[in-house]
């Protein structure tokens, strides 16, 4: 690509990789990055769970430190884009300075609905989209004992759970009809941990979960499986269904088969293989196979066709 400088207005994600991927294909002109905010190209999904819950500081989120912004030869603008000169081609800032550009790339991302009613500017009424949001937020949850959340999206939901497994009360006010609308954009595995972080508002003793891995990638899975392990370390009894044998096996401190709704054994799969009558050798799968019944050399696969 040739045409003058890059000019990007944004240095979310979406900024900081074009400047990048420009430099990594061999772009070699000046690319610019505005950015308005004190602090180098950071993730944002963190905000709203992990970096709330934990105790790094921003460096934690950063994409890279700021030797690779000077070795790439990308500048850190720090200002506000004001206006465009389409004709022009410049972007003037509101300290009044003026970038011409070949090519200008706008990637300022969503900002929050402010609230337009009463009481709205109290201290205590907070906002989520940027680093300086989460670092308040974070500071002042350990003198909280209570938080209302306006928007049960991802992250409203993120920010509930946190804010319950932090020891407080939660409330979610969502003005959407139907919770299957909340995530119908999701993918599987975001769905599974929305619906996860949903049912952790209400601090559950007990937890049923429907194949919480089924269709969800590994990263998804490895979060799902750290958030069970945390809630029976708490004392909650988390009770799931699945078909995956070997998942089961290495999770479940105890199993119940059923075939056609019915109970036909319970326990540690220690105590499944006494009551079958098993060999020590076997698998979660040979005990469920003579369990309902039928042998894997045996049974018919007439569920094909």
């Amino acid at each position: 690509m040739t045409g003058g400088p890059v000019i990007i207005v944004g240095a979310g994600h979406g900024g900081y990789q074009v400047a990048a991927s420009l430099r990594q294909a061999g772009f070699s002109e000046r690319i610019c990055l505005i950015n308005d905010e004190a602090h180098l190209p950071y993730q944002r999904p963190p905000l709203s769970k992990a970096y709330i819950k934990g105790s790094a500081g921003p460096e934690s989120l950063m994409f890279r430190p700021e030797k690779f912004y000077q070795d790439q030869k990308i500048e850190l603008i720090a200002g506000r884009a004001a206006s465009i000169d389409r004709a022009g081609h410049k972007v003037h800032l509101a300290s009044g300075e003026t970038l011409a550009y070949g090519h200008l790339v706008l990637a300022t991302g969503a900002r929050n609905r402010l609230l337009d009613l009463p009481n709205a500017n109290l201290p205590d009424v907070r906002y989520l989209r940027i680093l300086d949001d989460s670092e308040a937020l974070r500071k002042i949850m350990p003198s909280k004992t209570r938080a209302v959340i306006i928007g049960a999206g991802f992250i409203g939901l993120e920010f509930a759970s946190t804010a319950r497994i932090k020891g407080l009360e939660v409330d979610v006010l969502e003005l959407a009809p139907k919770r299957d609308q909340l995530i119908i954009d999701y993918s599987q595995g975001m769905k599974k941990k929305v619906g996860l972080a949903a049912a952790l508002i209400h601090n559950p003793k007990v937890l049923f979960l429907d194949e919480p891995f089924n269709g969800v990638d590994v990263v998804s899975s490895r979060t799902v499986r750290g958030i069970l392990k945390k809630l029976v370390e708490r004392g909650v009894t988390v009770f799931f269904s699945s078909h995956v044998m070997e998942l089961v096996e290495r999770l479940c401190h105890r199993v119940a088969i059923l075939r056609a709704g019915q109970v036909v054994a319970l326990g540690t799969v220690g105590e499944l293989k006494s009551q079958i009558g098993a060999p020590e050798s076997s698998s979660l799968e040979d005990l469920f196979l003579a369990s309902i019944g039928e042998s894997e050399e045996t049974r018919e696969l007439s569920w094909i066709g």
